[in-house]
């Protein structure tokens, strides 16, 4: 299942690059992110090992929306309310093209993948770096485009 959904995601990346060919829509990138999300868990079977590294491939995807949920929600903001203080948002209000911010997370996503290859290969520095550095390099992230003062960030449009 994941090979099919990867394989079929990359031949769509390759059309909907600049200049997008097809557009997704709110159907299909729903349904990727079910799949993506559901993934790690249905290796959960096959012990502790395989549903760590399944959830740390997701790890950006899942930082940037906890990070966000929490945040939204301590400054009793409507998290149901669309919203556009995602990071990956943030950063294109910001004036970053699409393209450098989906670079900037596969980049992370790499980052990540080489790690939990490592960590799978019982490498002792892979799980600090896992636990102190990912969210590290997320929190510099957010103090940078925090700085960035971008305040179109109430409406979603």
């Amino acid at each position: 299942v994941a090979l099919a959904v990867s394989a079929g995601s990359l031949g769509f990346l390759f059309h909907n690059w600049s200049p997008a060919k097809i557009f997704m829509g709110d159907a299909g990138s729903t349904f990727l992110g079910y799949t993506f999300a559901i993934l790690p868990l249905l290796s959960a079977d096959e012990g502790g090992d395989a549903l760590m590294l399944g959830t740390l491939l997701m790890w950006t995807f899942i930082m940037d929306a906890g990070v966000t949920f929490i945040r939204r929600a301590l400054k009793r903001e409507n998290v149901f309310a669309a919203h556009r203080t995602h990071l990956y948002q943030r950063l294109v209000i910001a004036g970053y093209k699409h393209a450098q911010v989906s670079a900037l997370y596969i980049l992370l996503t790499l980052l990540a993948a080489a790690l939990a290859y490592a960590w799978s290969w019982g490498q002792p520095y892979a799980p600090p770096l896992i636990i102190i550095g990912l969210p590290l390099i997320w929190l510099i992230l957010s103090r940078y485009v925090r700085k960035l003062n971008i305040t179109d960030t109430k409406d979603a449009k």
